[in-house]
């Protein structure tokens, strides 16, 4: 067991690309591991991540959604998330790590770019696009861009898109 560290070269590397993305659900989660109710512990993965939807996502390199039990913890993403929405009246969260997170991150960090192109609202973050619990001890270093077409009003942070704590 060797803890994830980008210069012993135990990252793993992936690339993920859908396009089309139509489903019933309000939101659909998107990542190395769509939804998160566990807890993801030292990993480092490397690659990029691009959608392209018509639906409405949550969307992070490592999880797409951390529910409220879920516990990512010592990881970090070089990954860069790029979403594209075609569709209105969405509201997609986006994040260098998790799209949504409703549980625990920490000790982890995020140094790839994080790119949305939305005709309305969206969130994207550094780290996590929407945040509704607990973000401790993490960093991110790369770009945050929303492109917005429309003159809805959507949230870019370094850390957080949006932030419901304190």
């Amino acid at each position: 067991y060797q803890k994830a560290d980008p210069t012993l070269g135990n990252t793993i590397t992936f690339s993920l690309s859908v396009s089309e993305i139509e489903s019933a659900d309000p939101a659909k989660p998107y990542g190395l591991f769509g939804a998160n109710s566990g807890t993801i512990q030292d990993l480092g993965i490397a690659g990029s991540v691009t959608i392209s939807s018509s639906d409405n996502v949550y969307f992070g390199s490592i999880a797409g959604y951390n529910q409220g039990d879920g516990v990512i913890t010592d990881c970090f993403s070089s990954c860069d998330v790029s979403l594209t929405i075609d569709g209105f009246n969405l509201y997609p969260n986006v994040g260098g790590i998790v799209g949504q997170n409703e549980g625990t991150l920490e000790n982890s960090y995020a140094v790839g770019d994080v790119m949305v192109t939305v005709p309305g609202y969206a969130n994207a973050g550094g780290i996590v696009g929407n945040n509704l619990n607990t973000i401790f001890n993490c960093y991110a270093a790369g770009n945050v861009t929303v492109t917005d077409s429309s003159t809805s009003v959507g949230t870019a942070g370094g850390i957080a898109g949006y932030n419901d704590r304190v």
